[in-house]
């Protein structure tokens, strides 16, 4: 069984996510999902992760494009940020 839920990861798309198209464009867009794709994947693989059940993008501790922050949560509860795919402790 995977440890990410099917429907954990945002799909990025200009119609669904009008302001952060219009910051990002459709490159970032791309790199934004991307990185939560990988953030899943690394977070996953830790022991205080049971379950991804929810990535998403994190315009507050991102400042695109240098750095990007993406928000792992977890089935027990837990909240892990992943910036530049590195989790932050």
């Amino acid at each position: 069984m995977s440890k990410i839920n099917e429907y954990a990861i945002e799909k990025y798309t200009a119609h669904g996510y009008p302001r952060l198209f219009d910051e990002v464009g459709a490159e970032g867009l791309a790199v934004i999902q991307k990185h939560d794709e990988d953030a899943a994947k690394i977070v996953s693989e830790i022991k205080e992760c049971d379950e991804v059940v929810y990535v998403g993008y994190s315009s507050t501790f991102s400042k695109y494009p240098d750095t990007i922050a993406s928000f792992v949560d977890c089935k027990n509860g837990n909240r892990i940020y992943v910036v530049n795919r590195k989790i932050q402790k």
